[in-house]
């Protein structure tokens, strides 16, 4: 990856994307062109997030309609707070992966999935505020490894024996 790039500019030519290519680039400001949010900041396709132009951001809010997070979309970026919208499904693996400012997230109700590594290596990563009452299908590697070592997680009241009795969400207290 080039680690200077300001902006990147996708023609109508392109077809589809479906990773980040452009995770860890701190110096991406705007994106342009095909698939590009109306802010400049997100490449979306078909309400899935692919990549985020991080440069001189702390916070972010997701807009509403946005479905998933793309796999990597969110990696690298120095975001210390970001909220996800309501209508989101599917936190993809890597996500968030190696976010080191990130210290709370709150996964919304509608998620019913988060993918491998999704939060790995966010080392300040502390608080999670988990609201399905049902839990998310998480794969084979955890979603939080590599976080804080104080980690908690929030689940709603009703869900707590059902986290617990989850093979994978069971890992943790």
């Amino acid at each position: 990856y080039d680690n200077t790039m300001k902006s990147v500019k996708l023609p109508e030519s392109v077809t589809t994307l479906d990773y980040n290519p452009w995770s860890h680039c701190a110096e991406l400001e705007r994106f342009e062109g095909k698939f590009a949010s109306s802010d400049g900041r997100l490449l979306v396709v078909d309400n899935e997030i692919i990549s985020f132009a991080m440069a001189g951001l702390t916070t972010y809010t997701i807009p509403e309609g946005i479905t998933a997070v793309g796999i990597a979309a969110f990696e690298g970026a120095p975001l210390a707070k970001i909220t996800l919208p309501s209508t989101l499904v599917e936190i993809g693996s890597s996500s968030f992966r190696d976010c080191p400012k990130l210290s709370e997230i709150t996964i919304p109700e509608n998620v019913t999935h988060i993918g491998t590594n999704s939060f790995a290596n966010s080392k300040a990563l502390a608080t999670v505020y988990c609201k399905p009452t049902t839990p998310p299908t998480l794969d084979n590697y955890l979603p939080f490894e590599g976080t804080s070592s104080k980690l908690k997680i929030y689940v709603p009241k009703e869900s707590v024996e059902a986290y617990k009795a989850d093979e994978k969400w069971s890992a943790y207290a």
